[in-house]
């Protein structure tokens, strides 16, 4: 009757590392999706801020520095919260890596 073989120590993950590896992985999906709604949402501000502002006269509009920057201004949370994903994402990687 053959066994399954027992992996060396350096291949078993503590219980604690496994909690933290859960607790990065959790806050990588919620921070992944919150960038999503986040991204909608500016899509939406980014349609609404077109039509009423930039539409009558696209050329004056981007002349106007400030103009442009009102218009990425919806997405910076979103790309906030896709740099943090990646931060959590890193981290879930290196604490799943064995020793």
């Amino acid at each position: 009757m053959m066994t399954d073989p027992v992996p060396p120590a350096s291949l078993i993950l503590t219980p604690e590392r496994l909690e933290q590896a859960r607790e990065a992985y959790v806050q990588m999906k919620t921070c992944t999706v919150l960038a999503v709604m986040f991204a909608c949402f500016g899509v939406f501000v980014f349609a609404i801020i077109y039509s009423k502002y930039i539409a009558p006269d696209v050329m004056a509009a981007l002349k106007d520095l400030s103009t442009i920057g009102i218009v990425f201004m919806p997405f910076i949370p979103s790309i906030i919260l896709t740099f943090s994903a990646r931060k959590f994402e890193k981290r879930y990687l290196a604490l799943m890596k064995p020793e």
